[in-house]
């Protein structure tokens, strides 16, 4: 039977999700959304499947983003946000499912309202527009799999759970680390070839999709990773250099760190954010977990998966957020942890335990609501589309600037940009930040002549820039602009909000439109 307590628990899992229904029903405002989660299905739909160069993170885009691409195929942001969503109601599920193998309705109830109330996880499933958090209900809904009694006998169980497998590796590049760290405890645990290959052969099936299509394009499955070497003549080292400081693969990971990345404790400094907090639970009752521990089929995967895949994870980047697929097995693990702590009677850790917990979902609970506030305005119609993201969209207002002054139906050609907020352009754009394309190569762009050629082969009639050009290719377009190749025609004073979203920093910049002169 239910108590009042465990009522009130499901009821608040209720509202928790109800409150990042909302959010998620809000116009689009996610930066890496905005950049190319988002953009670039839209791409798709306006100008075909092809390699986009201009934009560095378009080949990251895995298998879950056709979510996303089936949205706005149907002509829908908000349902293709809805999808995402779904992702995050699927994943609590998983932590409820795989809790309660360990734990009491009481406390599956428990993890599963701290798992919802979690800063990163309630950022990725209401607005950050990345369909990331579907790696975890594969990667949960694939441990429940093998969990079934005698499956490990039945080799298309493991063909089945190879798919579910191959969901996390198509996911992201680092949901192959995951998925590597799944085949070592399915060879651990089954010992047969058989069984090991019918599991390959699943997460093959199920995930190669991405790295087929990087290779169709570019000769190197992993692109632009290994580029160097595989693909040279297809990327330049500037935009190299800011992938590996954004995906984490350009920083030092002392061996000391590696423990508290583990345990979900690991913050990357002078850039913290939603995207890493995931709060003190898992380290707070680490000892706990140790003793819950048994030598069971379940436990056995479960630690595999985890320890492995979370060493990969931090010596190939050490940003904690990649750690989001593993954070429902920890939690499972924590809820085993709380009862074995309740099943010895130790009266003041189980007490601590209890107060930890109450904290973490007050104070989340509350975060999310401070964090809802806007855009649920927004998402019921207390405020007009056009103000929530004039307010809350990065570059939103430059954009609005660009396409009201080149979105005419005289326009032809393409619009050369220098933003990183792409979504919201309604012009046919070629991106040029050279951190964010590998057409913008300082390398190659080292001249006026360079740059008149490219200009004809791209078809690009129109230069957009701020106060003033990126560094790295500000001198050869700067002489452009003396020789009479670009011409300013318009210059537009717009309100912009720079930098975090978070920070609400809103600065006046020009928006520049200079044409391009045959």
């Amino acid at each position: 039977m239910f108590s009042g307590i465990d009522r009130a628990l499901f009821w608040l899992i209720v509202a928790t999700i109800a409150v990042e229904f909302l959010i998620a029903s809000a116009p689009l405002t996610g930066s890496d959304a905005q950049n190319y989660h988002f953009t670039v299905p839209k791409l798709i739909l306006e100008r075909g499947s092809h390699p986009l160069f201009s934009i560095t993170p378009s080949f990251l885009c895995g298998q879950h983003h056709s979510l996303i691409l089936f949205g706005l195929a149907l002509g829908s942001e908000r349902l293709a946000l809805g999808f995402i969503f779904l992702g995050g109601v699927l994943s609590a599920a998983v932590v409820a499912r795989l809790s309660s193998i360990w734990a009491t309705h009481r406390t599956v109830l428990i993890v599963t309202l701290m798992f919802l109330v979690t800063p990163v996880v309630f950022w990725q499933i209401s607005n950050s527009g990345a369909p990331d958090i579907y790696m975890a209900f594969f990667l949960g809904a694939a441990l429940l799999l093998l969990n079934q009694p005698d499956g490990h006998r039945h080799w298309q169980l493991l063909f089945v759970v190879g798919l579910l497998t191959g969901g996390v590796a198509g996911a992201k590049y680092s949901g192959a680390i995951i998925a590597v760290s799944l085949l070592i405890a399915v060879i651990w645990q089954f010992r047969r070839i058989g069984l090991a290959a019918a599991f390959v052969a699943g997460a093959v099936l199920g995930g190669i999709s991405p790295y087929v299509r990087n290779f169709l394009w570019t000769g190197n499955p992993v692109f632009p990773f290994l580029s160097e070497r595989l693909a040279p003549h297809l990327v330049s080292a500037y935009a190299l250099r800011d992938l590996a400081l954004n995906t984490g693969a350009a920083q030092h990971h002392p061996l000391l760190g590696l423990l508290p990345f583990e345990l979900f404790a690991r913050g990357t400094p002078g850039n913290l954010g939603f995207w890493d907090f995931f709060g003190p639970v898992v380290i707070a009752l680490a000892p706990s977990i140790l003793l819950a521990a048994r030598n069971t089929r379940m436990w056995r995967i479960v630690l595999t998966v985890w320890l492995f895949s979370g060493a990969g994870l931090y010596f190939s980047s050490g940003l904690l957020r990649f750690l989001l697929p593993l954070y429902p097995l920890a939690l499972a693990c924590v809820a085993a942890g709380f009862e074995c702590i309740t099943e010895r009677q130790w009266k003041f850790a189980r007490s601590a335990a209890l107060a930890l917990f109450s904290f973490i979902s007050v104070a989340g609970f509350g975060g999310l609501l401070v964090y809802a506030a806007k855009p649920i305005q927004a998402a019921i119609g207390l405020q007009t589309r056009e103000a929530y993201l004039q307010e809350n969209a990065q570059d939103y207002a430059a954009v609005q600037a660009i396409n009201e002054a080149l979105g005419g139906a005289g326009h032809q050609g393409n619009v050369f940009v220098f933003l990183r907020h792409l979504y919201y352009l309604r012009v046919p754009f070629i991106s040029g930040d050279p951190a964010n394309s590998f057409e913008a190569d300082p390398a190659r762009l080292d001249s006026a002549d360079a740059w008149k050629r490219y200009f004809r082969a791209r078809q690009i009639t129109y230069v957009v820039r701020g106060a003033r050009y990126p560094a790295a290719l500000a001198s050869t377009l700067t002489e452009l602009e003396r020789q009479g190749t670009l011409v300013p025609i318009e210059e537009l004073q717009v309100k912009n909000l720079s930098g975090k979203r978070i920070d609400e920093t809103v600065v006046t910049v020009p928006v520049v439109i200079l044409k391009v002169m045959d």
